[in-house]
């Protein structure tokens, strides 16, 4: 039987590409090293990064499954079981949501399984039409920086007829699995920007961005503020920081290097109070 060694010392870093110098030992006794990628779970497990002859990562997909599909009352939550993201062994996770009634998706994050350490909003889920059922898949997986993870939907004032919350997990994801390369997969803002009084601040929900080259995006506003593009290495220390001053009436685009797997938006408004603000955002794959 083959064994595989590898080597204590990282070669490169990266939120899903981590290197490491390993050799391979057949049953004669002949060995082969080489560089080799892993994905490195939070336990610090090491799995061999799949891919395909081009050498473009694949990823492991694990089964989709069916959280729910019992209808919520007004206003009612549903909270899934704390998921073991280390007995899984999976670092991403992904889903979709089918509803008649407006409501909120969120992911919770804990070491522990008990104690929420973070929550990153997935969806403000809004149907197309009050009453009538439609899909709504979130447009991007999430990193899973913890040991536990669980899905929260809160239903919004009006009960459901319909529901249905899907969940996938995910060992590795990369938007080049999709066909994503080259393109701009635009990501949801919550809270949704709304004008600012005087001197007032936006601040976002985290992003996840780490699978992606460049956080893109827009910013426009009638009164001058400075909008900071903030990254982080593990969304609560936010070490990394890009300014852009905005000029009233002026459009403004960004285009940033994605150095850490979080990401925040935290605009600041001017002296006087704003009747016109759009910030939009996006991931980018070069």
């Amino acid at each position: 039987m083959a064994q595989l060694y590898v080597n204590a010392a990282l070669t490169a870093l990266g939120p899903s590409d981590t290197y490491y110098l390993a050799g391979v030992e057949d049953a004669n006794g002949h060995v082969a090293v080489g560089y080799t990628e892993f994905v490195q779970l939070p336990s610090g497990l090491l799995l061999v990064k799949r891919t395909d002859t081009g050498g473009i990562p694949l990823s492991v997909t694990r089964v989709t499954s069916t959280l729910t599909t019992t209808a919520l009352a007004a206003s009612a939550p549903y909270t899934q079981d704390w998921q073991d993201a280390q007995a899984l062994a999976v670092t991403y996770v992904a889903g979709s949501v089918t509803a008649d009634q407006a409501g909120s998706l969120v992911v919770n994050f804990s070491d522990d399984g008990a104690t929420v350490a973070k929550t990153t909003t997935l969806l403000p889920f809004v149907p197309t039409a009050a009453g009538t059922a439609n899909a709504q898949a979130i447009p991007y997986p999430v990193q899973i920086p913890t040991r536990y993870f669980q899905f929260v939907y809160t239903n919004g004032s009006v009960a459901q007829g319909t529901f249905a919350l899907y969940q996938t997990p995910l060992s590795d994801w990369s938007p080049r699995d999709v066909g994503l390369t080259g393109s701009l997969v635009p990501q949801t803002l919550s809270p949704t920007p709304a004008p600012l009084a005087a001197s007032a601040t936006y601040t976002s929900d985290t992003l996840s961005l780490g699978a992606f080259d460049k956080i893109v995006g827009s910013v426009y506003a009638d009164q001058t503020g400075v909008l900071d593009i903030n990254q982080s290495y593990n969304g609560t220390d936010w070490d990394v920081q890009s300014s852009i001053t905005v000029n009233a009436s002026t459009p403004n685009g960004f285009n940033i290097a994605v150095v850490a797997p979080y990401q925040q938006l935290v605009y600041t408004n001017g002296p006087t109070a704003q009747t016109t603000f759009r910030l939009n955002v996006g991931g980018k794959t070069l």
